[in-house]
C-alpha cells in the first residue's frame, strides 16, 4: 500500500513562511561592513578595514577572507547578505570593475546601506544610482568611521 503525502494547506505554507522570516530577522550579522573595492585599490581598502577593526567592527574584505578552492562568487554573495552595510571604495579603478558594480548592485537589491567613499574621483563621475547617496571623501574617512560606530551601537 502506497501512502500519498498530503499537500500542505495555504495556512501551513503561510505559517512556514512567517517562521522562516522570523528566523532570518533573528539571525545576527556575520559582518558589520562589506568592503567593496577594486583590486588596484587594495592598499586604501586595507586602511579602511584597519580603521574599522580598530573600533571593534567586523569587516569582510575578499582578499583576506577567500581561500584557495573557494567559490568566490558564493562567498561574496553570502558575505553581502550577512553584512549590515556596504562600504564602497569608489575610484577610477572601481568605476571600471565588473565585480564592484556587481557588489554594489547586489547590495542595492538586498536593500543594504551603501556608503560610497570617493578616492581620486568626484561625485559627477558616479553612476546615477550612486549619485543619490550621501558620499564621503577618502580624506575624511574618520567621519565614516564615527558614523558606522554610531549606527552599529543603535542596532545592538
Amino acid at each position: 500500500m502506497l501512502i500519498q503525502p498530503i499537500p500542505p494547506t495555504p495556512e501551513l505554507i503561510a505559517e512556514a513562511v512567517l517562521a522562516a522570516q522570523a528566523r532570518q530577522k533573528q539571525r545576527p550579522f556575520e559582518y558589520d561592513i562589506f568592503l567593496s573595492y577594486a583590486t588596484a585599490d587594495e592598499k586604501r581598502a586595507e586602511q579602511i578595514r584597519d580603521a574599522l577593526e580598530a573600533k571593534g567592527l567586523s569587516c569582510f574584505m575578499s582578499s583576506k577572507e577567500l581561500s584557495g578552492g573557494d567559490n568566490f562568487s558564493e562567498v561574496i554573495r553570502d558575505a553581502l547578505t550577512t553584512s549590515r552595510e556596504v562600504c564602497l571604495l569608489f575610484s577610477p579603478n572601481s568605476a571600471k570593475s565588473e565585480w564592484v558594480l556587481t557588489e554594489w548592485g547586489a547590495a542595492w537589491a538586498f536593500k543594504k546601506r551603501i556608503v560610497p567613499i570617493l578616492y581620486r574621483i568626484d561625485v559627477v563621475s558616479l553612476p546615477e544610482r550612486l549619485k543619490t547617496l550621501q558620499v564621503i571623501d577618502f580624506s575624511d574617512i574618520d567621519k565614516y568611521i564615527s558614523q558606522i560606530v554610531c549606527r552599529s551601537r543603535k542596532e545592538e
